[in-house]
């Protein structure tokens, strides 16, 4: 398989959080090796509560997808968390799955990202083919339905998994705004 990397940054640091028993150690690095034709990034600030809601919704993707050749990870766009905070935050909302920490949104600003929680997906060239919610389960802030009736990311996934571009390349992304400096 076609081996990419993402350059994070010089401040950044990689680990992974896996919730339960046996989470891999933190360790520091600049760059996050992709073996897989397609990545897919969810950028989220801790604090914001639409963010928080997404984590059974991120593991049965990770379930679903990962299997498939999918990497996932999520990138907690914050300046001032470190990595603890966000292993912790992980395990409390439940993402068993790779953190990476973008503390200056130099990955942000690169793929695009704006607003938390929102979903970049990448080629195998690391070309952007999607960007945008997750789902449409959330209509406004404070304002959710029961269950969502598109499943963009997911759509987004299965049509790059056939060799298709994503019907849909953005979506409006309802959650908070990632603070930029």
């Amino acid at each position: 398989m076609m081996r990419r990397a993402f350059l994070v940054g010089f401040a950044a640091v990689i680990f992974s959080a896996c919730a339960g028993e046996g989470a891999a150690p933190l360790a520091s690095a600049t760059v996050v090796d992709s073996p897989t034709p397609i990545a897919v990034r969810l950028f989220v600030v801790t604090g914001c509560p639409v963010a928080q809601s997404y984590g059974a919704t991120w593991m049965r993707l990770l379930s679903d997808f990962g299997p498939r050749g999918v990497d996932f990870a999520v990138v907690v766009a914050e300046p001032r968390v470190d990595a603890e905070q966000a292993r912790t935050w992980a395990t409390t909302y439940g993402y068993g799955t790779r953190i990476d920490l973008d503390p200056s949104l130099t990955e942000a600003s690169r793929l695009g990202a704006t607003h938390s929680p929102q979903a970049i997906v990448s080629d195998r060239r690391g070309q952007v083919v999607y960007r945008g919610r997750v789902d449409d389960v959330w209509t406004a802030l404070r304002r959710r339905r029961a269950a969502p009736s598109e499943r963009t990311l997911e759509e987004a996934i299965n049509a790059m998994l056939r060799g298709e571009p994503p019907t849909k390349s953005s979506t409006p992304v309802v959650g908070c705004l990632l603070e930029r400096r």
